[in-house]
């Protein structure tokens, strides 16, 4: 599996929104695929992206710089 724009795209919006439930809102899709694909992503990558707890999500130091290409890779496509 490769990593595709939709895996950068949740990726971003759980970050921008702090919570998985909130980004599902916002793609409009389910709570559990944003964590499904969230975990693809990690899978395919090999890293641990966020840190998650009860009350919060914290980018992992692997998951800042992942997220950095992935905005600016993001933003050249919707250019």
């Amino acid at each position: 599996m490769d990593v595709e724009l939709r895996h950068l795209r949740f990726l971003t919006a759980i970050v921008d929104t702090g919570t998985f439930t909130d980004a599902a809102a916002r793609l409009g899709v389910s709570q559990p695929a944003v964590s499904r694909t969230l975990a693809a992503l990690e899978d395919v990558l090999g890293v641990r992206l966020l840190r998650r707890t009860s009350r919060e999500v914290v980018l992992t130091a692997a998951g800042e710089r992942v997220l950095a290409r992935a905005r600016r890779l993001l933003a050249e496509v919707d250019d």
